[in-house]
């Protein structure tokens, strides 16, 4: 084993300057978290929107795109309406109380007359005379010969022809055989039908008796034919059919009237011998029976009310004495004896109240307020308990009396109800030979009034207006299509927006990285514009010294207080959760402006496994760092010299998979030792945290960790668990600052970062 190098003995034995007091900052405290509430902040909904605007409008132009394409797909479809009005009908039917009442265009009555126009056998007639299976045999035929047809059945018989021939003889043996072109349906009447059906719309105009009817088509001409053509056979249909019930009614009118006139002649016959064997029984007086029975039912009423009140009053009377106190029964029975004694109770309560107020509670005259009370109280339930005895004994002799008449009235019945007979006989024979004869006046009035009508049959609605071709299509116009679809898609596409950006879960402001992080965020560092993507950020910051990166890494420096004179920190990790979050770049650059502004910097590469810094500055890597951990060389064979700025460059010199071991050494320590003592600054470049445990070993022998967060890439989780894997042991104070910044995505996320101004004093 190499011994000590001779210049860390001489900085061992050299006198040090006591070591000032660094401050170490804490983590930002998290305050509590508040009970969640639903808030919406319509302001941050639109930036959200805003900055994923290009999301928008690509999946507004997508669906702009796809309306285009469905409107020009659909065909415009016209529809002509007719409009008929119904009249006042008369019908004549096969019932008597339809003969003998009139029918006005109720709601229900526009319904039924909607489904007669929508009947198959209107139907069928209006296909008859259009000749529709063959009109539609030729639609068919002429769409078969159209040019997207053509496309189909070339994708069919060459593509897919093609593609079957290519694939294996067992998915061919597997899939279906194509199916064979056969000769076209032919359309029958059937299918006109059903092709009227599927296209006719009827509906009553409001609230009048005005019954539109309507057809659909791709020929506007053709769909205003049809709409007349439907109108027209459905007043056929109304005459037809009132000249068939005409004919009919006056037949049933016929033999209804004779029907009734022999019924009649039978009818008085039987009245007037029935009338003759009861000749003791007079017609207009009343019985001394059915006056007895009259009273009788008139007690038996008075008695069952009685009754039902004793029943109601004493089960109301049981349910106090069982579920309420003396006060609620005294409050709730009404009664002479028990109002006074409420007002006993209620003077007892007020006597009881004012001694209370003025003796104690073991007091003789206040033991007898409370007596007198109790006593009270007492007399009220026994009063309700009398009350109800006194009910329930009126209860039962009403009920007695109840039964009593009841037996009464069912033996005056039973002696009247022979008595009654005839006379009930006798009336109802009246009666229905007086109804007979209302209705052969009323057959015989109808049989004229069917007798007139046939001569002047009409039908019970006239149209009212016809239906002409229609200038525009009623379903909706191509125009419609692509706005509607544009505003849908353009809605859709903030939707998507939205929800992109609410589901991100990168760090995008300070506000979030100090959410996340708990630690104090310094600042951002932009990234390099567009012109200078492939150079490196080192070289960039010399080259560009007022760039907006520079001055974002300036702010950075500040923000640590490196630019202190006095109680700055003299050694600072640089480091990040994962790789590629500019950590190298960052360390160097930092390093590069601390020297040139004068300070006497070390810049130190501890990044044993994946090194990049000594391409990076263009300095020397065979030897290094592990070599000196290593113990093959000494500090002054290590440390090299930055040809820009003459800052002090202590590479990797190579990887190594135990580095771990190497940086706890007490080799390393004694170096970072040496180089606080002959440098101001002293710059460590770690690896991330939470792929290895070589920072968190690191951190333990710097005065401050300044962690890194790339803008946009690394996630909320993924970060917050680099700073909990650093601050769980304590320690040096961690910063933190984002890297990587777009800054002009970076204004719509973080308000307070809005350099409007900014470009008058970068030199980018």
């Amino acid at each position: 084993m190499r011994s000590e190098p001779r210049e860390i003995v001489e900085y061992a034995e050299r006198p040090r300057l006591p070591d000032t007091p660094q401050p170490r900052l804490q983590p930002i405290p998290q305050a509590p978290e508040a009970p969640r509430t639903l808030e919406i902040d319509v302001l941050e909904v639109l930036r959200s929107i805003w900055r994923r605007r290009w999301t928008v409008a690509g999946v507004a132009g997508l669906g702009t795109l796809a309306a285009v394409g469905i409107a020009l797909l659909v065909t415009p479809v016209y529809t002509s309406f007719t409009n008929v009005m119904l009249e006042t009908r008369r019908n004549q039917v096969f019932e008597a109380q339809n003969v003998l009442s009139e029918l006005t265009p109720t709601v229900e009555v526009i319904e039924t007359e909607i489904e007669v126009v929508r009947s198959r056998a209107i139907m069928e007639r209006v296909a008859l005379r259009l000749d529709l299976p063959d009109l539609l045999t030729a639609r068919e035929e002429a769409a078969d010969s159209g040019a997207w047809q053509h496309a189909l059945r070339w994708v069919e018989d060459v593509f897919l022809a093609e593609v079957m021939a290519m694939a294996p003889d067992e998915l061919t043996r597997a899939l279906p055989s194509p199916a064979t072109a056969t000769e076209p349906a032919t359309i029958g009447l059937d299918d006109a039908v059903i092709f009227l059906a599927e296209n006719l719309h009827t509906r009553q105009v409001g609230g009048t008796s005005v019954l539109a009817i309507g057809f659909s088509d791709e020929d506007r001409v053709f769909a205003a034919r049809v709409a007349n053509l439907f109108a027209e056979e459905y007043l056929n249909e109304q005459v037809a059919w009132k000249s068939q019930a005409t004919d009919s009614a006056n037949t049933w009118l016929q033999a209804q009237i004779a029907e009734l006139q022999q019924q009649i002649g039978e009818r008085r016959a039987a009245y007037q011998e029935l009338r003759s064997e009861s000749g003791a029984v007079e017609e207009g007086g009343t019985s001394l029976s059915a006056q007895r029975q009259i009273l009788t039912n008139e007690r038996l009423l008075t008695t069952r009310s009685e009754r039902i009140r004793l029943e109601t009053e004493a089960a109301s009377l049981r349910r106090l004495l069982q579920s309420a106190g003396p006060e609620q029964i005294a409050a709730q029975v009404d009664s002479p004896v028990m109002s006074e004694l409420r007002l006993e109770v209620s003077a007892a309560k007020r006597r009881l109240a004012e001694l209370s107020t003025i003796y104690g509670t073991r007091h003789p005259l206040r033991l007898d307020a409370e007596a007198q009370l109790q006593q009270a109280l007492q007399d009220v339930e026994l009063e309700a308990e009398r009350a109800l005895a006194s009910r329930e004994n009126a209860l039962a002799a009403v009920r007695a009396e109840e039964a009593q008449l009841q037996a009464t009235l069912s033996q005056d019945t039973d002696a009247g109800r022979a008595l009654g007979s005839q006379r009930s006989s006798i009336a109802a024979l009246q009666s229905e030979i007086e109804t007979m004869q209302t209705m052969l006046d009323g057959y015989l009035t109808r049989y004229n009034q069917t007798a007139e009508q046939h001569s002047i049959i009409r039908p019970d609605a006239r149209v009212i207006s016809a239906a002409v071709p229609p200038k525009y299509p009623s379903s909706t116009s191509r125009t419609n299509i692509v706005m509607m679809g544009f505003m849908v898609a353009g809605m859709l596409g903030m939707i998507v927006g939205y929800l992109r950006d609410a589901i991100d879960r990168t760090v995008r402001s300070l506000g979030d990285a100090e959410r996340a992080l708990g630690i104090p965020i310094l600042g951002a560092i932009p990234a390099l514009p567009g012109k200078a993507k492939g150079r490196a950020p080192v070289d960039y910051a010399m080259q560009r010294p007022g760039s907006a990166f520079v001055e974002g890494v300036r702010n950075v420096v500040v923000g640590i207080g490196l630019a202190q004179a006095a109680a700055a920190p003299r050694t600072l990790m640089v480091t990040s959760a994962v790789a590629g979050e500019g950590k190298s770049s960052t360390a160097a650059t930092m390093a590069r402006l601390m020297a040139r502004a004068g300070y006497k910097v070390c810049l130190v590469e501890a990044d044993l496994r994946r090194p990049t810094l000594g391409k990076t500055l263009r300095c020397s890597s065979r030897l290094g760092l592990l070599q000196y951990l290593q113990q093959e060389v000494g500090l002054a064979d290590i440390v090299q010299q930055d040809p820009l700025t003459g800052m002090s460059v202590v590479t990797a010199g190579g990887s190594a998979e135990n580095s771990l071991f190497l940086l706890q050494s007490e080799a390393f320590r004694r170096l970072l030792g040496y180089l606080d003592g002959s440098h101001q600054l002293v710059i460590i470049d770690a690896p991330p945290v939470t792929p290895i445990s070589d920072a968190q070993v690191i951190a333990e022998s710097v005065d401050a960790i300044l962690y890194l967060c790339r803008w946009g890439s690394t996630a909320k989780a993924t970060s917050a668990a680099g700073i909990r894997m650093l601050v769980r042991r304590g320690g040096a104070p961690v910063f933190g600052a984002l890297s990587q910044v777009d800054t002009k995505a970076f204004a719509g996320y973080d308000q307070s970062y809005a350099p409007s101004g900014a470009g008058n004093y970068y030199a980018n």
